[in-house]
């Protein structure tokens, strides 16, 4: 399905509308287009919004704390609407095939049901695409912006916890579904920004036993809806958790953080020994951008891939599973600046193929 040197983006864009930025998406990655979440005043169309969906349907979100959605477990609702939460979940996770419009778990923001249409329009058909991918938000990264009754972040609640990953389970496999009924194959990315720095020894509940088994959670179900499942982190991050959590795909940046896969090698060989992909986040999104060029950069994941080699990883594998993606989302970039990325990145893949 996919092939060496396949370019795709992270998710979220500066673009103010989704006609130009499925614009820049058809030029830059033809081959896999992703679902761009879209600069919004309000942010009401970020993967935070999508994964905090279910949760304010069924009653668990009570309120804002200082821009924090509380869910309050000593509130007079709050056993009522744990309740009607896993009556949801076990309704959904009981017919994983027939995942329905009006679920809880099913996505409405204003950029994913334009993101589909564009994709099933036949007037401009997608000759090219080998797979689409979309995204959820991790439960690490929703837990750390999620405060219970006192503003304090519900990561220490293990109940909680438990909500989050199902929550984030049911998310993705709603998503699968409702993306494969355009006819062409799911890649479904797990974003997770807040394993940047995770230590477990700091943390009074969840530690990397719990993170792993979280993702694999919600691998199981992207999975088993017939997708193909992800994991993407923005920097440094225990590289052995991310390749013994089922994933096909993990997703890294490549140009600050090889270090995420480098402390970690027989665990890299065994994951792509068994068919798991690199998805190398190789074009910087931050000032690094402007000293780097197509070539420079070309000879950076080269150099990378040389290093891994030497140190036992197969080459044929090496290079035969590898994806090119940004480093990380540009929503903070302007809209010349992140179709520059775009560029950059295509020229790339361009040249890794002839380098």
């Amino acid at each position: 399905m996919l092939y060496p040197g396949v370019t795709t983006g992270i998710g979220s864009l500066p673009h103010g509308d989704l006609e130009s930025a499925m614009a820049v998406i058809r030029e830059y990655c033809p081959e896999m287009p992703h679902w761009p979440q879209l600069r919004s005043p309000r942010n009401g169309d970020s993967l935070m919004a999508a994964a905090l969906s279910p949760l304010e349907r069924v009653g668990l979100i009570t309120g804002n704390m200082k821009g924090y959605p509380v869910i309050d477990m000593g509130a007079n609702s709050f056993r009522d609407a744990l309740a009607a939460f896993y009556e949801a979940y076990e309704n959904e996770a009981a017919c994983w095939i027939h995942l329905h419009e009006d679920s809880p778990f099913h996505i409405d923001l204003d950029s994913y049901l334009a993101f589909k249409d564009v994709l099933t329009d036949e007037r401009n058909r997608w000759a090219d695409m080998v797979a689409l991918k979309g995204e959820v938000l991790g439960p690490l990264t929703l837990a750390l912006n999620i405060v219970d009754g006192n503003g304090r972040a519900i990561l220490h609640e293990r109940l909680l916890w438990d909500v989050l990953c199902k929550n984030c389970a049911m998310n993705a496999a709603w998503q699968v579904k409702d993306l494969r009924r355009t006819g062409h194959p799911v890649l479904l990315m797990i974003d997770e920004p807040a394993m940047l720095g995770f230590d477990d020894c700091e943390q009074e509940t969840v530690n990397d036993d719990d993170l792993q088994k979280g993702l694999q959670q919600i691998i199981t179900a992207i999975q088993r809806m017939g997708g193909l499942a992800g994991v993407h982190v923005c920097g440094p991050a225990d590289g052995a958790l991310l390749f013994a959590s089922g994933a096909d795909i993990i997703g890294f940046d490549a140009y600050r953080s090889m270090d995420t896969i480098n402390r970690s090698i027989p665990e890299l060989i065994a994951f792509l020994e068994r068919g798991g992909w690199l998805a190398w986040g190789i074009v910087p999104v931050t000032g690094a951008f402007s000293q780097e060029t197509a070539l420079s950069l070309t000879k950076r994941l080269h150099e990378q891939m040389s290093e891994l080699t030497r140190l036992g990883v197969p080459e044929a594998l090496l290079y035969r599973q590898t994806a090119l993606t940004p480093a990380c989302g540009m929503a903070r970039l302007s809209e010349a600046e992140a179709e520059a990325v775009y560029g950059r990145l295509r020229e790339v893949s361009t040249l890794w193929g002839w380098y």
